[in-house]
């Protein structure tokens, strides 16, 4: 019995994200000059399914070159709105593949599809969705089909550059362990190799410094809104809603993939801040999205804390469509 109910939930859910996906689909196309990245994304779609793809856009970039492979079927259809369903299909997919679907898995999963993350997933950072989907799966194969895995997280990684900082984790979690001695050994012979780098290459590094000096500043003007601190927490806060609800109502089952994933998202959010916070509000997403994942991994994610968790998100999007235009923009542009 408890099996048919959750081929029913797992049959409801992806009747419903189908349904999304499809709304989304149907949104119109921004013009050119629109801050919406969509446009950008139809536009070198069309030059790659006619093969007229300008250097330096995708032709020379693996990460553009590995999403358009994947969503090429827009290009044998030849209509904008297959490819809008398809990348926002990625999100829903990680769950209805990956996840181990018992009682409350169909909250979880809504809890992400309906948010703000998700949605920022769903319809503007398609390429980093790609690569979170390959990354779970690598997740869910690690320890049955480590090889696999480890090969699906570097997929993941060329995919989008922002999961390479989540790649230790899924090493961490796969249970590899270093000596003192081969860390030793290991930064010793990385710091000799980069003062050796430095010495043949400085001028090219330097050159490469002041292109990324140029990048701050062209990302700082974009992502204005983004580096307020008010904005950052208020990104973050769903992450330890998560926890703090599976804390709360089941922290017996709460796994160690899941307290490993807080821990290190936590250090990642703080030291990206600290460092370099342009990117932070890339991993704040990626953040929430992997631990509400990792929790329909568990072999219980229960239906209170679930209950919980889809209205809290849904009072965050909530927040969010009524204190900013964000959303208003990825939309219409």
């Amino acid at each position: 019995m408890s099996g048919s109910r959750h081929i029913l939930e797992w049959s409801l859910f992806a009747l419903i994200a189908m349904l999304f996906c499809l709304v989304l689909a149907f949104r119109p196309i921004p013009q050119e000059n629109s801050p919406n990245d969509t446009v950008r994304y139809v536009l070198d779609l069309h030059r790659y399914c006619t093969g007229t793809v300008e250097k330096g856009l995708v032709n020379k970039d693996v990460s553009y070159n590995l999403f358009y492979v994947v969503t090429s079927p827009a290009c044998f259809l030849g209509n904008d709105g297959v490819f809008l369903f398809e990348v926002a299909a990625f999100v829903p997919l990680m769950f209805l593949l990956f996840s181990n679907w018992r009682n409350g898995t169909f909250l979880w999963s809504s809890s992400l599809m309906f948010s703000v993350i998700g949605l920022e997933l769903m319809t503007n950072a398609m390429r980093q969705s790609l690569a979170m989907f390959f990354f779970f799966g690598a997740l869910a194969l690690l320890h049955s089909h480590r090889a696999l895995a480890i090969l699906l997280g570097l997929i993941a990684v060329a995919a989008h550059t922002s999961v390479l900082a989540f790649f230790p984790l899924l090493l961490w979690i796969s249970g590899a362990r270093l000596t003192k001695k081969t860390m030793l050994v290991g930064g010793a012979i990385l710091l000799l190799l980069g003062i050796a780098l430095l010495l043949v290459f400085y001028a090219p590094i330097a050159e490469f410094f002041r292109a990324l000096d140029d990048l701050r500043t062209t990302f700082s003007l974009i992502y204005a809104d983004e580096l307020k601190p008010s904005f950052m927490l208020f990104m973050v806060l769903p992450l330890y809603w998560i926890y703090g609800l599976r804390y709360f109502f089941e922290k017996a089952h709460i796994t160690g993939e899941e307290k490993k994933g807080l821990v290190y998202s936590t250090s990642l959010l703080i030291v990206s801040y600290v460092v370099f916070p342009l990117i932070t509000y890339r991993f704040a997403i990626f953040a929430v999205a992997l631990q509400i994942f990792l929790t329909t991994r568990s072999e219980r994610s229960g239906l209170m804390a679930g209950s919980y968790a889809l209205s809290g998100m849904l009072g965050h999007l909530f927040v969010m469509l009524t204190i900013s235009n964000h959303f208003e923009v990825l939309i219409y542009g």
